[in-house]
């Protein structure tokens, strides 16, 4: 929101405040093995989920429209990497690494809530960018499957935004 608000307004202050946030989460939850959720006395607190990848891969690109970074836009390219190797396959999107309950697997199609869903976010993110073609191809089909397999599925305008956009190219 600070990285919107600082473009939008074109207010350095709020480009400045996300800066430090971004700098701030890249530095005590980003590792090798990938982003935490959290940290305590820098240890990792829980695995980050699909979500956590794609709203903070979408926060920094937000960032970048306001302050352009080369360090920043090559760990948003990171976390995008990342979070299409951990939370997609050919059979869908999974919002975690390891499910808690056994046979609770991929989904093809995840509904919006209070914001977009995390498989949108990722694939307008990932479209911007240029990257990850055969992902996109693979996800849009499982969507388009989705769709026809239940006739009388209803999309609100809100749900799946993105989906819709590239089933529709």
């Amino acid at each position: 929101a600070l990285a919107k608000a600082a473009r939008e307004l074109d207010e350095p202050r709020y480009a400045k405040a996300a800066k430090e946030l971004a700098t701030a989460l890249k530095t005590n939850l980003w590792h090798k093995d990938g982003l935490w959720r959290a940290s305590h006395n820098g240890q990792a607190v829980g695995e980050a989920a699909l979500e956590d990848y794609a709203y903070l891969a979408e926060g920094v690109h937000q960032l970048l429209q306001a302050q352009p970074d080369a360090g920043l836009a090559e760990w948003r390219d990171q976390l995008v990497d990342m979070a299409w190797q951990r939370f997609f396959s050919n059979l869908g999107w999974r919002s975690a690494e390891q499910n808690l309950i056994p046979g609770m697997g991929e989904k093809s199609v995840e509904t919006d809530g209070a914001l977009r869903a995390a498989p949108a976010v990722l694939m307008a993110l990932t479209q911007a960018l240029g990257r990850h073609a055969d992902n996109l191809q693979q996800a849009a089909l499982l969507t388009r499957k989705a769709v026809h397999e239940h006739p009388f599925w209803h999309i609100s305008p809100f749900i799946y935004r993105d989906h819709k956009m590239i089933v529709m190219e």
